[in-house]
């Protein structure tokens, strides 16, 4: 598999983006290549409902117009892969895909700004194995660009490669070789890719506020109110920048569950929850408990004050308090 290299973000291609599956020459010794592989190897093709076959040699001429995945993307309860449709801006339509890890490659393209067409499992591809007999492949995806180049791609993660996968892998290169096509598997990604272009397809649609609620939560950011918080809230509280009181605060909400078994403000909708962070007191944490000290309760809630200078002076402070406390009990 490629390695991952530093590369610039306002200059790489999609391959770099990108870990591929690369095949050498042990995996091309499992295929038979012998002077005129490329009129025995063949292409099935779904055009219209009907099966269309073409020669490797001819691979590189097949139009891609009209033609259907050869596979259906079915889905039963068993499987362990998840299909679906992925929209794409680029083409303007939905593609099927067949598994989680596909869709990131569907995104990505959308994102080269040169893309026409995406065919996925666009044909089945029977090739001739050097142990005897013919096999057969199913890429994952074609993808044809403006310029006329075309991109034949496989997507599986590294770690569920198997041996006959390398084969099938090494066949769909050689027929992409012989058609002047690319062809990569994608086999993962580069730390952040993903996450960074949700983020950039999350901003290509203006979304719609249905529920009127964007002004509301505007004001309450610039407040600092953040009422939308969890349960363990911290210290982001009213007017509170991040600073070491807010740390004791965070800190004192999980001892506080700890040692009570539910979170300070807890069993309340998300928004009273905040509420509580904000305005309430939360509830003596040895309610109910026969093994308790009432110094115990004081030490928990003592990082827990509305004011934060009067908090502990620090995390250390703090659980010093809170140990010598329950030596009491």
């Amino acid at each position: 598999m490629s390695k991952a290299v530093p590369v610039r973000s306002d200059r790489c291609g999609l391959d770099e983006l990108f870990l591929s599956f690369e095949s050498g020459d042990a995996e091309r010794a499992r295929l038979v290549l012998d002077p005129g592989w490329t009129r025995q190897w063949t292409a099935t093709w779904q055009v219209r409902g009907g099966d269309e076959v073409s020669l490797v040699r001819d691979l590189g001429s097949a139009p891609v117009a009209g033609c259907e995945p050869v596979r259906r993307f079915s889905w039963g309860r068993r499987q362990r892969h998840r299909p679906g449709l992925q929209f794409m801006v680029s083409t303007g339509r939905v593609h099927g895909f067949e598994s989680l890890e596909e869709p990131a490659l569907l995104l990505a393209l959308d994102f080269t700004g040169a893309l026409e067409d995406v065919l996925p499992q666009p044909f089945t591809l029977r090739f001739g194995a050097a142990d005897g007999g013919f096999l057969k492949h199913v890429p994952d995806f074609l993808a044809v660009f403006r310029d006329g180049s075309r991109w034949l791609l496989d997507v599986r993660p590294a770690r569920l490669v198997k041996e006959d996968d390398v084969t099938c892998f090494a066949a769909a290169a050689e027929a992409a070789l012989e058609s002047g096509w690319r062809y990569s598997v994608v086999a993962g990604w580069r730390p952040h890719v993903r996450t960074g272009i949700d983020a950039l397809s999350a901003q290509r649609r203006d979304l719609q506020d249905r529920l009127g609620l964007q002004e509301r939560l505007l004001d309450a950011v610039a407040a600092g109110a953040a009422r939308g918080a969890p349960a363990r809230l911290g210290g982001w509280r009213r007017g509170e920048a991040g600073e070491p009181a807010s740390d004791v605060y965070a800190l004192g909400c999980t001892v506080y569950e700890c040692v009570a078994g539910r979170t300070p403000f807890g069993g309340r909708s998300i928004f009273q929850v905040g509420t509580g962070h904000l305005d309430d007191e939360p509830d003596d944490p040895g309610v109910g408990r026969a093994d308790w000290h009432p110094t115990l309760s004081r030490a928990v809630l003592l990082a827990l004050r509305k004011d934060p200078a009067a908090r502990p002076a620090s995390a250390g402070a703090y659980a010093r308090g809170v140990r010598a406390a329950a030596d009491l009990l």
